[in-house]
């Protein structure tokens, strides 16, 4: 079993501050009445990003605009944690525009999904920040209680989360730091000073309206690369409309069944972790210990 030495992960409690930022696509302009209104009920102070609803083009506002907002956030003294506002598309274009020895010094809860995964990922790379790859404001926690995962607030509070309805793919036993979130954006990470290492990680996938051939390409290019063979386990979660246009093609599921033998470690499946309502949380950088038998596989994450 790898064992990592674990980042101290950042915590929130109700009452603190939290600034809503868009890295990617802005936030609607029809909902004002409406932001935050769960976060606001949990007992949270939410404070929007000067550029969070500024449009250009799919993007809030230029890249610099989006990159200070988030340094702003990240500096400010009196805001205790970070909340995507959206995904959408733009993460990766601020990652060479943010001072992260300035981010690694003043390190604080940041949350966010799909898009963000590039961004929570460079976080993680070049400022050893762990950070939740949970929800966005929008729409996931917009008026929607329901889409509030009990196990994102768990994180924030500290507490060790465990899911055990996984299925066995091949079974082992494997302890590692958590890597992963959406495929698409990690491999747009690959090359680059802001790719995360892989070893001894456990490695966390999903994605979404990707047809099964550029979830191939794209798991093909991990494995050319190396990544397979460095990563203590995976889990594999949801691929949420990944379907063929051409029946003929096959489906996701086939091109998922490769998988195992590429990998010297256990491999599960059927995370409920993705593009999906209540989706499950995980913390991108957190130590995790994956045990995958054919009675039962546990994910648990501290």
């Amino acid at each position: 079993m790898t064992q990592h030495t674990d980042i101290p992960r950042p915590t929130l409690t109700p009452g603190a501050t939290i600034a809503v930022i868009s890295p990617a696509s802005p936030l609607p302009q029809d909902n004002e009445s409406n932001i935050a209104a769960h976060l606001k009920a949990k007992g949270f102070h939410v404070r929007l990003g000067h550029h969070a609803r500024k449009q250009e083009r799919y993007l809030a506002g230029s890249d610099a605009e989006r990159a200070e907002d988030l340094m702003t956030a990240f500096l400010d003294p009196t805001i205790d944690a970070i909340l995507a506002a959206r995904g959408g598309y733009g993460s990766p274009r601020i990652l060479d525009k943010l001072d992260y020895r300035a981010i690694a010094t003043h390190k604080k809860p940041f949350i966010g999904f799909s898009d963000i995964s590039a961004l929570q990922l460079a976080l993680l790379t070049r400022a050893e920040l762990i950070s939740y790859s949970a929800v966005n404001l929008y729409p996931d926690l917009q008026n929607d209680s329901k889409q509030n995962n009990a196990n994102l607030w768990a994180f924030l509070e500290g507490r060790t989360v465990s899911f055990s309805d996984l299925t066995n793919q091949q079974a082992g036993t494997c302890e590692g730091r958590i890597i992963g979130g959406c495929l698409s954006m990690l491999v747009s990470l690959m090359g680059t000073p802001y790719c995360p290492n892989f070893s001894g990680s456990i490695l966390v996938l999903e994605d979404v309206k990707e047809e099964p051939y550029r979830i191939d390409r794209m798991l093909t290019q991990l494995r050319l690369a190396g990544i397979f063979s460095q990563i203590a386990g995976m889990v594999l979660g949801q691929f949420t409309d990944c379907t063929a246009k051409n029946p003929a093609d096959g489906s996701v599921k086939e091109v998922l069944k490769e998988l195992p033998q590429w990998i010297n470690g256990p491999v599960a499946a059927g995370f409920n972790y993705g593009h999906v309502p209540h989706r499950s949380a995980i913390a991108l950088g957190g130590t995790a210990r994956l045990e995958s038998t054919r009675e039962k596989t546990t994910l648990t994450l501290f």
